[in-house]
């Protein structure tokens, strides 16, 4: 950013940094101010006047107040409209694949992603045929994922693995969605730090969407017991209405609690209410999460063979892996602001210790599938997961590389990169599979005849 280059002379120059405040006050460039002083002190958070120059502009300026909240009226109506959609393309009667595949488990995740990009769309102070056709393109690019993996999936000569690749293209699709709207809010953000913030405001917003879900799921256990208790049994059409239509309304719903869309990612607020709970929680974790995989790693040897034998126990590593990675994001903070040096250092040394130790049973895992996979061939499952391992175990080591030649002043950035570079690479392997896994396994299994 400009604004950086243009302060980084001044960061122990209390005078100069005062009189640059000022030019952006009158040029009503504040906000550019602000970010930049952001960026500084997360390059360097022990720096006294940088410290206080953050704390002034978090807490006083007008561009970091509360703006006037979600369009709620917007938001709510996008909800419903979407949660209609959810309903309609549930009867699995009507919208199926392959006989027995809902249609819904695939179009759900892009649905709610279109709906999202609307939503902030809308939400626009200033809307430009730009960012329509920006909004156009990915609603496109969307449709066309789930039409390619809806006719390709039943009608591609595999064998028998149809409904695996149905069931891989899942949660690729839904991959696929969230890189859409990372795509819509980075259109113009190069920043690994505003990369970096997407990430926490995505996990944040899976949060706010599990309660979503507790809370519905609570509402309808409620509705249910009301109903028996008059000996009226819940019609499946009912049903449909208060879980998967209601279900459509949380998407919209949990993006406009935790993201303004008047502010870029890196600008949202952090510091306060959810985003504030949930960085308390994950950091709690991360030494029990440390100490549980410690006392795991030296159980293995007593159960070596378990993951060679055992489906499951390859399922939960891959889950664990995840897992880990989505605790390493949300526990690293987008600025060293709020902790003293000393707790920036455990948690950095925590951080590192847990992508080492992930490191150790993600090659276990691998060793395992590889092994599975010689002795039994390859499948789609074997095939994606040993991808997703790979890459995985990739990413988890090049984060320890970075961080073997940071300093306390670099190891933040260096991992925002790496978690940025992370997160183009799953797109990459997510499209991959999604276009070329069928025919792969169709060439594989019938080189000659392509079609049935």
């Amino acid at each position: 950013m400009a604004y950086v280059d243009t302060l980084r002379p001044y960061e122990q120059d209390p005078q100069a940094l005062e009189q640059r405040y000022r030019e952006a006050r009158s040029n009503g460039q504040i906000h550019e101010f602000a970010q930049a002083v952001r960026l500084l002190h997360a390059e360097a958070s022990d720096q006294p006047l940088l410290q206080a120059w953050f704390y002034r502009l978090a807490e006083n300026t007008e561009e970091s107040r509360p703006q006037n909240g979600p369009n709620w009226q917007v938001a709510i109506g996008l909800s419903l409209f979407c949660g209609i959609i959810f309903w309609y393309l549930s009867d699995f009667d009507f919208f199926v694949l392959n006989n027995a595949f809902p249609l819904f488990a695939l179009a759900a995740a892009p649905i709610s992603a279109l709906f999202i990009l609307t939503f902030l769309y809308a939400a626009q102070p200033l809307r430009t045929s730009r960012q329509l056709q920006q909004l156009l393109l990915l609603g496109v690019l969307l449709a066309g994922g789930v039409a390619y993996v809806a006719y390709v999936g039943p009608n591609i000569a595999m064998t028998g693995n149809q409904d695996s690749y149905l069931i891989l293209a899942v949660p690729h699709l839904a991959l696929l969605a969230w890189v859409a709207i990372g795509t819509w809010l980075l259109w113009t953000k190069a920043t690994a730090s505003d990369h970096f913030a997407f990430l926490l405001k995505s996990f944040e917003t899976v949060v706010v969407g599990g309660l979503f879900v507790l809370a519905g799921g609570l509402f309808t256990a409620i509705t249910v017991g009301l109903l028996e208790t008059l000996g009226i049994s819940a019609d499946e059409w009912l049903m449909r209405i208060i879980i998967i239509g209601g279900g459509g309304l949380i998407p919209v719903l949990a993006v406009a609690l935790t993201y303004d869309p008047k502010r870029a990612p890196q600008e949202q607020s952090f510091q306060a209410g959810i985003s504030q709970l949930i960085t308390t929680l994950m950091r709690l974790m991360l030494p029990l999460v440390l100490l549980l995989l410690v006392v795991y790693i030296g159980l293995i040897p007593l159960n070596f063979r378990q993951p060679f034998q055992n489906r499951e126990v390859l399922i939960v590593y891959n889950l664990l892996l995840f897992a880990v990675i989505g605790l390493l994001i949300s526990a690293t903070p987008l600025a060293a602001h709020g902790l003293r040096p000393g707790q920036v250092r455990w948690l950095r040394r925590g951080l590192v210790s847990l992508a080492g130790l992930a490191v150790l049973i993600s090659v276990y895992a691998l060793t395992a599938i590889g092994y599975r996979t010689w002795m039994d061939g390859f499948t789609p499952n074997r095939l994606t997961i040993i991808g997703w391992n790979l890459l995985n175990i990739g990413l988890l080591t090049l984060l320890l590389i970075r961080q073997s030649r940071s300093d306390s002043q670099s190891w933040l950035p260096a991992l925002y990169s790496t978690f940025a570079q992370g997160a183009k690479v799953y797109l990459v392997w997510a499209v991959a599979v999604l276009l070329l896994l069928p025919w792969v396994f169709m060439w594989a299994s019938e080189p000659i005849k392509l079609w049935r």
